[in-house]
């Protein structure tokens, strides 16, 4: 079952579609094709509203999924559905320029690999993956990356839990997949949030802080920055404040695109 089949199914049957791969595996097992159907869907939801008629797009966060899109018919029965299945209480708010699902839950562990459940409560826009789909296992399933010193207080002999999901700097795919992102292009959040300067007391010094991080490197999309922020409890209004003292340049991404923030020397070069 591909990405169209499995949509089309939970449509007519529940009303409501995640565009995620490893969350459709959970929801229906029959889906095995790979993720190169979610991914191109995951990065262009808008497109699928065209494809499946009378159908409304929010993004929806869930703990151990991050942000992901979800074409919906009803929201009342999206919230019920939902709630049922992560457990959790739901809030939608379709009144913003991206509606979104708001997941409160708590998080229930179910590994004892420690470093596998670092940054955890981290909100990025890609899902986390799990060691078993990094090119940098051993073949006897120990990480080389920690062999390397680049997972912090992990042993060099460090074995990870291999099937379970998580979101890792360190991560790199296999030779010849098609998906080639490196963990810090698929969770540019999460290098920003480890890069926070623990001692700042301010709120609004924490998201100078971490508006410094994200875009310490060149522009970003302003909802890589929303979830970034949101995933550790700083508002918008205060990112604003940050966005100001930094003197951040948002620009308009074409006539339909969203806003991009940029650092006010990365504009004159």
């Amino acid at each position: 079952m591909n990405a169209k089949e499995f949509i089309h199914r939970q449509l007519g049957t529940t009303g409501w579609a995640p565009i995620n791969h490893d969350l459709a595996v959970l929801l229906c097992p029959e889906v095995i094709n790979e993720h190169r159907d979610f991914m191109a869907d995951q990065r262009n939801p808008e497109a699928l509203l065209r494809v499946f008629p009378r159908t409304a797009l929010c993004y929806a966060r869930i703990s151990s999924f991050g942000e992901v899109p979800v074409l919906y018919r009803n929201p009342l029965a999206l919230a019920e559905r939902i709630s049922c299945i992560v457990g959790g209480t739901v809030e939608i708010n379709d009144q913003a320029e991206k509606p979104r699902v708001s997941i409160r839950q708590a998080i229930s562990p179910s590994t004892h690999d420690t470093i596998a459940l670092r940054h955890a409560n981290v909100v990025t826009l890609e899902p986390p993956r799990p060691c078993a789909q990094c090119g940098r296992m051993s073949a006897e399933q120990t990480c080389l990356a920690a062999l390397a010193g680049e997972i912090e207080n992990a042993p060099t002999d460090y074995r990870p839990d291999v099937s379970w999901p998580r979101r890792c700097l360190a991560f790199k795919p296999p030779h010849g997949s098609y998906d080639e992102r490196t963990g810090a292009e698929l969770w540019p959040e999460l290098d920003a949030v480890v890069s926070l300067d623990v001692e700042e007391e301010s709120l609004t010094g924490r998201a100078v802080a971490l508006l410094a991080g994200l875009l310490k490197d060149g522009p970003r999309d302003a909802a890589v920055i929303r979830s970034a922020s949101e995933g550790i409890g700083i508002g918008e209004r205060t990112m604003q404040r940050a966005a100001e003292k930094l003197g951040v340049i948002k620009t308009k991404s074409g006539f339909s695109g969203g806003w991009v923030w940029q650092m006010p020397e990365a504009e004159t070069t």
